[in-house]
């Protein structure tokens, strides 16, 4: 697409599919929807299991946890669903995908820094990594970096998301002991 059609627009992707012409726009559409789609299926079938884990862990109120072994998060299931139509009523879809897309890269970062630092304590054979060290490396930076941007370009999406953060902190530093079910 000419630079001038691009300019000032949020989705240069579809602006760019328009300037290509039939199917293009279409076939932007279904593969941003098969990427939504998978994500969000994703999403909604590790979250609740996480929860349930933590509050197995003793992380989270024991409520979360399923009732039986083997058995559905149910509760935590029911809870993920509330807190995403309480965010889908409170903000936009836009606003919702930059702050949540901010604090999961934050958590992916913390959780790559976490399987470094646990290689670097256990040894290779204990903790055998893909392409190590540089895909875990070039990961976190592209991670980190794209988390910069984000502060840089849209520091009120970052806040939201380091506030989502700060909310959680109280969970993860309070004394507990751990879980028998391991």
């Amino acid at each position: 697409a000419p630079a001038g059609l691009l300019a000032g627009r949020a989705d240069v992707v579809a602006a760019a599919a328009e300037a290509l012409g039939d199917p293009a726009p279409l076939l932007v559409r279904a593969a941003a929807a098969l990427a939504l789609l998978t994500s969000l299926s994703a999403l909604i079938q590790s979250g609740p299991r996480v929860a349930a884990r933590m509050a197995q862990d003793r992380v989270l109120p024991a409520w979360l946890a399923p009732s039986r072994a083997g058995a559905a998060p149910f509760a935590a299931t029911l809870l993920q669903c509330a807190l995403a139509l309480l965010l889908v009523w409170i903000t936009n879809l836009r606003d919702l995908l930059a702050s949540i897309g901010f604090l999961l890269g934050l958590c992916a970062a913390a959780t790559i820094l976490a399987l470094m630092a646990l290689r670097m304590r256990r040894g290779s054979q204990a903790v055998p990594v893909p392409g190590w060290p540089w895909i875990p490396a070039i990961f976190l930076l592209a991670t980190l970096g794209s988390s910069v941007f984000l502060v840089v370009r849209e520091p009120a999406h970052a806040l939201r998301g380091l506030g989502v953060l700060v909310l959680g902190l109280p969970l993860a530093l309070r004394r507990r002991e751990p879980s028998t079910q391991d």
